[in-house]
Parts: C-alpha cells; structure tokens; sequence
C-alpha cells in the first residue's frame, strides 16, 4: 500500500519501509496520488515492485530538484544518495561527509539559509589535505565536518535553567551549543589561550636594560591650573586592547616564532598575541599535520571544550579560515586543532579595542589564496591526474 499526503508545502508518501518528503507540484501531488490508487488494486508483488519503483523515481527526482532549488552550490545524487557542492556547472567530485549531511537536510526541511556553512565547505576544499584528493581528502572532509558539528553543554547554564524549574534533560538541550560558530563568509570562530605580559623593557638611569612594570597602578589625573586631582585610574584597565601584548598560555616564549602582523604588530618573528592582529607561522614545515599526534608543532586553537581546560588562562576570540588547518587530532582530550595562521579579532579580557569584522579577515585570506593557487597546485603535482576534477573545481573557486 502507498499512502500520498499534502503537509503544507511538502508531499510524504509512505510505502512499505520506505518514507519520502518532496516539495509540493500540482504535479507531482497527482501523479503520486494516482500511483497510490493503483497500489490498492494490484494483484502480485511484481506490480507493486513496480509501482514503488515510479515513486522513488518521482521522489528522488523531485528531491534533487528541490535540493538545487533550494542553494545553486548543492546538488544530490539520488542513485548514490550523496550530496555534492556545485560551481559554474562542476561538481566536487568528494561527496559531502555524512556528519554535514544532516544538517543541511534539516536547514533544507526549516528553510534555513546555509550560504554560511556552503562557504565554509568551499573554504575547505582549498585545504592541501583536499588538494592530495584519494582517502586523504575524504578522511579530512569527514574529519573536518566531525569537527564543526561538535556540540558544548554549558554546565553553569544547565545549573541556573535547573534553579528555574526545568529537568536536568531539557536544561541540558537547551544549555547546548556548536563548539565553534560558522561567519558569513564562511570562516569558523574559535579561541586562543594566552597569558597577558605585565613587564617591559626599559633603560635605567645607568642606561642598563631592566625589566619593569608594563602597568603603572593608580595614574592620577589633575587640573594643570588648579592642581586639583580630577581622577585616578588604574594604567592596565585604561589600555587600549589593541596596545595589550599576550603570548601563548602552554608554550609562552619556547616552541617556533611566529608573525604578528597588523598595524600594532611587529616586524619580525617572536612569541607575541595582539588584538587586531593575523598570526602565522612562517611555512607549513612549522605545523605537524599528523592528525594522530597531539602537543606537536603548529599554532593551537580549539572551541568550547579547548577553553574549558584552561583554567586561569586570557581569552582570545579567533577567526581561522579552515584552508589553514593543518591536523584536527582524532585523541585530543582538549579537541584543539593545529593552524598555520589565525586573526585575532577579540579577547574575553578586554572589551576596550576596535570591531574587527569577518569579512576583513575573509578578504585577505581570499587574496592570498589568488597569490598562493598555483604555487599549491604545482607543489601536488603528482597528483594531478589523478584529482583532475578537483583541481579544476578548486580553481574555480
């Protein structure tokens, strides 16, 4: 038996122990609705085999259709049942992994817009993990997908949603979040451990380099003509964040220099953390890309959980574009991710700095993109012939 019913703007056919929900056609509706009359005079299961197999292909058809329809960079096989991003005609030839695949069908079943989390999966395909194509690229899409759909339980929120009356389950539902967010353009926001530095270097009297207070408590501020004191401030709370100088919280001044650049950033390599800032490490020697090894080389970053394990450690918010991921450890009690570069745009500690946008940071990495494509290509080249398809979508990117 096939049962074909309207629920507002979709179409669900149940038969046997399959179940299909397609956007609503004038068309479609009637063709199914006539299928399903015929189901309840068939006489053998070779009728009704066939009939099943008109509605699944009515169904798959139709939800291709309405997959496309719904964002022009997807599109879904319904022999392989896989989906695929689409650009100017080519499709990816890596299958969307399936830890991503539910989410968009429920942004697809809600109407939600998944531009964001579309741009984020092109950013990805610029991965060199991706450009190596084979099991490499199809591990590290499925890995990389795993990643961004982690979830976080915030257990002061679950307490306090508790205190107001709800069970421990739905505190718990409602308390959870992703560990990392996806911007506009595509980028993932996650977060960096430091430790701020109180000391500077100065001349004495003697002139002898000697290290001193960076912050001088209790500034008091007075009226040059009067000389009333008009306010007294604490140097360190008055500082403008961008002027405020941090460096790595677990490995501080050791481990492989790294670039601060920026306007308030520095010229060479060292072991310093700005607001308003990109970090990088000089090449990708510098970053183990061993997915299987923690506490190696690279610039560390990590969501919800990663922050949670640092107790006592300075926050900084972070955009990371994921073709700069290098590994995402599958042991990593602290589930951080090894980078070669990331923007800081904020810190916890201090909210006295500039607005750094998304889309500032997305156009410089887009620009160094267009500078490094063809240096990245021609660096895999022995894999050209083999991931011909993904190089050509690649650069169509």
């Amino acid at each position: 038996m096939i049962v074909v019913n309207r629920i507002e703007d979709n179409i669900n056919v149940s038969c046997r122990d399959k179940e299909y929900n397609v956007m609503y056609s004038s068309e479609k509706f009637e063709d199914l609705l006539e299928i399903s009359e015929k189901s309840l005079t068939v006489k053998s299961m070779a009728e009704l085999t066939d009939l099943l197999d008109e509605v699944e292909k009515i169904c798959t058809e139709s939800l291709t259709e309405q997959i496309e329809a719904f964002h022009k960079e997807l599109t879904y096989n319904p022999v392989s049942k896989e989906y695929f991003l689409k650009l100017n005609g080519t499709i990816c030839n890596v299958p969307i992994p399936k830890a991503m695949v539910w989410r968009l069908e429920e942004s697809i079943d809600k109407k939600i817009d998944v531009s964001p989390l579309i741009k984020n999966l092109k950013l990805v395909l610029r991965n060199r993990k991706m450009l190596e194509g084979g099991i490499i690229a199809k591990e590290f899409f499925a890995r990389y997908c795993e990643y961004i759909n982690m979830t976080y339980v915030d257990p002061s929120k679950v307490n306090a949603l508790m205190d107001e009356g709800l069970s421990e389950d739905i505190a718990s539902e409602k308390a959870k979040t992703y560990e990392v967010k996806i911007t506009q353009e595509g980028l993932i926001a996650c977060f960096k451990t430091s430790n701020e530095i109180l000391t500077k270097y100065e001349k004495d009297e003697n002139g002898n380099i000697v290290e001193v207070n960076r912050y001088s408590n209790n500034v008091t501020k007075f009226n040059a003509d009067t000389g009333e004191i008009e306010e007294a401030e604490d140097t360190k709370d008055s500082t403008k964040g961008e002027d405020r100088v941090f460096t790595p919280y677990m490995m501080r001044n050791t481990g492989d220099a790294f670039y601060c650049e920026g306007l308030n950033g520095y010229d060479k390599p060292g072991h310093f953390i700005k607001i308003g800032c990109t970090h990088r490490l000089p090449n990708w020697t510098y970053v183990n890309c061993d997915d299987k090894q923690s506490c190696v080389k690279g610039l560390h970053l990590g969501g919800l959980s990663y922050i949670a394990t640092w107790g006592g450690a300075d926050i900084h918010t972070c955009f990371v574009d994921p073709s700069h991921i290098g590994a995402i450890p599958d042991y990593s009690s602290d589930k951080a991710i090894r980078v070669i570069q990331y923007y800081v745009y904020g810190s916890l500690v201090t909210i006295d700095h500039n607005i750094y946008h998304s889309s500032e940071y997305a156009k410089q990495t887009e620009d160094e993109w267009n500078v490094i494509n063809e240096e990245l290509l021609e660096l895999y080249s022995d894999y050209k012939d083999e991931i011909k398809e993904t190089v050509k979508y690649i650069k169509a990117i």
